[in-house]
């Protein structure tokens, strides 16, 4: 999604450009595989880019259908992926936040992350990793007194997604360590919390 500024014209030959300069720069996982134009683009009160709005644009139907359409699309495995959306989640104290594969829901004194991956068996790719870092900055908004953390499906997790390593093909280890390096950062802010969490693991 791409807001022009004035004076350039959104058209097919700045769609061109703009994906070149992507595969130039970016890994093929990253690289958008489309490119959209808005005359503005949806911003919260303080200004900043309100990126649920925008994500739930592209995730009505729901999750994609394979493995491989995920991992053309991570959902930004850049040191923003880590960045603290309080600022987001504020505006929805007190609702349920669905996310594409992890929900937030805040219930009272409690909040509830909910792995939401259930036919891969909430195997961990980058737009999942993504997604709870976007969950757990949505719990430390809403200052709960205790979390839990659930799972839909019969697994709570098999662990990381072997498919989505795969596809990264030559970049595997970049992949790997941009994967470890939001997941473990997302540990790490939900534990700084400094309020009970519980796994609700299925046995």
């Amino acid at each position: 999604m791409v807001q022009v500024v004035a004076d350039i014209e959104a058209n097919s030959d700045l769609v061109n450009e703009l994906m070149n300069f992507c595969r130039a720069h970016l890994s093929h996982q990253k690289c958008p595989r489309s490119i959209d134009f808005e005359a503005e683009l949806p911003r919260l009160p303080t200004g900043k880019l309100y990126k649920r709005v925008l994500r739930d644009r592209y995730w009505e139907a729901g999750e994609p259908g394979s493995y491989e359409e995920q991992a053309a699309n991570p959902a930004g495995m850049e040191d923003g992926m880590t960045e603290n959306r309080a600022a987001d989640t504020k505006y929805l104290r007190d609702e349920t936040l669905s996310m594409p594969l992890v929900r937030f829901e805040h219930l009272g004194n409690m909040a509830r992350i909910i792995l939401a991956r259930p036919n891969a068996g909430n195997a961990i790719n980058a737009a999942l990793i993504s997604d709870l870092s976007a969950a757990v900055d949505a719990v430390r908004a809403c200052e709960p007194r205790s979390v839990l953390i659930a799972a839909e499906g019969a697994n709570f997790s098999l662990g990381g997604d072997l498919k989505h390593l795969l596809a990264a093909g030559s970049d595997v280890a970049a992949e790997l360590d941009g994967m470890a390096h939001g997941f473990h950062a997302a540990q790490l802010r939900l534990i700084g919390i400094g309020v009970p969490i519980v796994a609700a693991g299925s046995w």
